[in-house]
């Protein structure tokens, strides 16, 4: 793969899906690891490594990514919603916590890590529509559909 094949710096985390293909792919990658696992199921995934194959290496996990990932994994585990874009969005706007929530907003947070916005993607069997939140609760600021057409009303 082009990611396996290139020099990498940092580390990140991306997931692959492509309309018109099942398959949904979670990758984490640093200088020097690569992981790709294909999700079967919903997952969340906060700000550090959580694959079995580079969760392990060593990383500073801030307190606010260990608590969303945490939170967010239980969420999951609760009855889901019949509407995944529903269900993610409940996710994503989770204030729950009063100090570290998923949803963060407050300019003198303990770690000044707040959220910008938030984005749902739906990857169907020949398109992929997306839409991003900057607000929680509020319509979305963008709504694209059949590639880079913001869509009205």
């Amino acid at each position: 793969t082009l990611l396996n094949s290139v020099a990498r710096a940092g580390a990140f985390h991306l997931t692959l899906a492509q309309a018109g293909d099942e398959r949904l792919l979670s990758v984490e990658f640093t200088a020097q690891a690569l992981s790709v696992d294909r999700l079967v199921s919903a997952r969340v995934h906060s700000n550090h490594l959580i694959h079995a194959d580079t969760g392990r290496m060593s990383q500073i996990v801030t307190g606010s990514s260990g608590v969303r990932q945490r939170r967010g994994e239980a969420l999951l585990e609760q009855t889901p919603q019949p509407e995944p874009q529903r269900r993610a969005l409940g996710i994503l706007w989770d204030a729950a916590d009063p100090e570290l929530p998923i949803y963060r907003t407050d300019p003198a947070d303990s770690d000044v890590e707040n959220t910008l916005a938030s984005a749902v993607f739906r990857v169907g069997a020949d398109n992929v529509e997306w839409a991003v939140y900057d607000v929680a609760y509020e319509a979305a600021r963008f709504d694209i559909r059949d590639g880079l057409v913001p869509v009205t009303g």
